[in-house]
């Protein structure tokens, strides 16, 4: 039996969020890749029923999305804890950096070094298939603007590692917001926009265009991943807050600019525009303030929230964020779930204040 025949690899995760068990069918050592603290308990279960003997717990870099289970799970099994050898974890206790290679009975998933979502971003390959953690998605990549993340270093390590990948890879990514399992990479290659050709500085620029403040519990997330959390109870991220790791280009949406807002607002007559500003609670009282009369809904929990404005369909609707790439998103999301007449407020409340408008904070 060749290494390639002896693995299983199994999605483990209902959700956006994946863990994978690789394994070896011949031994039932196993591995398992990015586990969610939460779900400690159903993993534990899964390997006690599937007779797997975990030799290794790996996460592909410091999560800000969710509290990683591979303290835990380490503690529960004896298996090694295993991570980037730049990663800030305390309960490490193997360090990884590129070439390494982790044994799962005749199964062999080496490490590669992949900075650009995170200072300590690791992509793992193994027989015909490469987990990419928050590295590449199917059609995108995770987030540069995360603490840690760098839009050139992106683009270094995609430069470097795809060409020395065949064509029929199998890309198994540490998020997937659209409900796909995986992808060959010879289709990321004609489809994902982060692989276009493009000049280093003209992929940071595009990049860099998207970038957003991170949210205070995406911090404290990523402070208690360096602690390690051993509370399965434990969580930090909001309702609705599923796809705060994934980037891509700014919708096109129809566009407002902030003379007009104002004008709208002065003419009075109901019924009004409605105001939505899906910045974080701290923005949206921080020394720039909201527009007035802004309703608050954060981007990541706008989805889940939905049924709060939905006697609000048929008005208009403005989006506000602090310079308009946030609400150009949650433009997109509100004519996709039948809101009638949306419009992104051009250079958002940035552009507001410049123009000496009043603020409420």
């Amino acid at each position: 039996m060749t290494p390639g025949e002896d693995a299983i690899v199994r999605q483990l995760n209902e959700g956006a969020c994946r863990t994978y068990l690789v394994g070896s069918a011949a031994t039932r050592d196993a591995a398992l890749v990015d586990p969610v603290l939460a779900s400690t308990e159903r993993y534990l279960q899964v390997l006690h029923e599937g007779r797997w003997r975990l030799r290794w717990v790996i996460d592909t870099h410091t999560h800000a999305d969710h509290l990683s289970g591979g303290r835990l799970l380490a503690e529960r099994t004896g298996a090694e804890y295993a991570m980037h050898r730049k990663a800030g974890a305390r309960h490490v206790s193997t360090r990884l950096a590129d070439g390494s290679t982790l044994k799962v009975g005749s199964v062999v998933l080496e490490a590669i070094e992949t900075p650009g979502h995170t200072k300590d971003s690791l992509t793992l390959r193994g027989p015909g298939r490469v987990l990419t953690g928050d590295w590449l998605f199917i059609g995108g990549a995770g987030r540069t603007d995360l603490p840690g993340g760098d839009p050139g270093e992106h683009w270094d390590s995609l430069t470097r590692v795809i060409p020395s990948l065949e064509e029929s890879t199998l890309v198994l990514p540490g998020h997937d917001y659209n409900g796909r399992d995986d992808s060959l990479l010879r289709d990321e290659r004609r489809t994902n926009a982060h692989l276009r050709r493009r000049s280093r500085d003209e992929y940071v620029a595009w990049l860099s265009a998207a970038a957003e403040p991170t949210p205070a519990w995406m911090i404290e997330t990523l402070r208690a991943n360096n602690a390690g959390p051993v509370d399965p109870a434990a969580t930090l991220a909001p309702p609705g807050a599923a796809s705060v790791c994934a980037v891509g280009p700014v919708p096109v949406v129809p566009q407002i600019p902030v003379d007009e807002v104002k004008r709208r607002l002065d003419s009075g007559g109901p019924p009004g525009p409605l105001l939505l500003d899906v910045r974080q609670p701290e923005e949206y009282t921080s020394e720039l303030g909201h527009v007035p009369g802004a309703l608050l809904i954060p981007l990541p929990e706008l989805r889940a929230r939905l049924p709060e404005i939905a006697t609000d369909r048929a008005r208009t609707v403005i989006t506000i964020c602090r310079s308009g790439n946030r609400s150009a998103r949650a433009a997109a999301i509100l004519r996709e779930a039948g809101f009638v007449n949306v419009l992104n407020m051009t250079g958002g409340t940035l552009a507001w204040r410049d123009r000496g408008f009043p603020i409420d904070r």
